[in-house]
């Protein structure tokens, strides 16, 4: 698999991969970052190597959206050696398909961009449902090919300006399903605690369907049940159900 075979989605996948804010430490095979940068890194260098997944991350950033828990996305433009710019974006499958209008489909000489239509959407969101009740977390890549002048303000444009010149009509690549296994002893802390009649509560930033998974994981929710109403709980619908005001009577008029 080459870096720089632009024709062959595993390798786009690998490359939007690695275009993220992990650290490659030169010579140790370690790196700094979230878990989830971390996995990316490991993956790209596992296929490459150090030195080519440092060439890529060198390459000059135009513009770049961090990724944070609002957006959940991250968002880079990268300059091409033809002249045009790589957009890549990655994130929240929710969040990445919002923006996607076209969608990668076949393979070899059969690949082609085709528009996203509700069947293909239906395969995605399937898919990535799947790997989260695998407890998988999983992330989206889209990406777009565009050529802006060579004197574009890129380093002047709001994210707002972004949003509306670059974030659309961006081309699905596929999902990533990364796996953070729960530490070793875990699961028996989250049973002795329940024995000695502790309610655990797990937060978490992951999607409610991975957030599920793991907690059946370790003991937190039972497996092969119904699980009530407002087991699992959004921040969104959290924030609606806690009082506004310091005095609960008032908001419970």
């Amino acid at each position: 698999l080459k870096t720089d075979a632009h024709h062959d989605l595993a390798a786009k996948m690998m490359r939007h991969g690695v275009r993220n804010n992990a650290t490659v430490v030169m010579g140790g095979g370690k790196f700094l970052g979230s878990p989830t940068e971390t996995a990316l890194m490991k993956a790209g260098v596992s296929i490459w190597s150090e030195d080519d997944v440092k060439k890529i991350m060198e390459n000059p950033t135009l513009y770049e959206i961090p990724f944070d828990s609002s957006n959940k996305y991250m968002f880079v433009a990268e300059p091409h050696r033809d002249g045009a710019q790589i957009l890549s974006l990655k994130g929240a499958p929710e969040r990445v398909l919002r923006f996607c209008k076209f969608a990668y489909v076949g393979t070899g000489a059969d690949e082609g961009i085709k528009p996203l239509n509700d069947a293909m959407m239906k395969t995605i969101n399937d898919s990535a449902k799947k790997l989260m009740t695998q407890a998988r977390r999983v992330l989206a890549i889209a990406e777009r090919r565009v050529k802006f002048p060579a004197d574009f303000p890129w380093g002047t444009t709001s994210i707002e300006d972004v949003q509306k010149l670059m974030l659309t009509e961006m081309v699905f690549v596929g999902l990533y399903g990364i796996q953070d296994p729960p530490k070793a002893g875990v699961k028996q802390a989250v049973e002795a605690c329940h024995d000695a009649g502790v309610k655990v509560i797990m937060i978490t930033g992951d999607h409610p369907d991975t957030g599920v998974a793991v907690a059946k994981e370790i003991s937190i929710i039972p497996s092969g049940v119904d699980l009530p109403p407002y087991t699992v709980i959004t921040d969104k619908e959290l924030h609606d159900k806690v009082p506004a005001t310091d005095n609960f009577t008032t908001r419970c008029l």
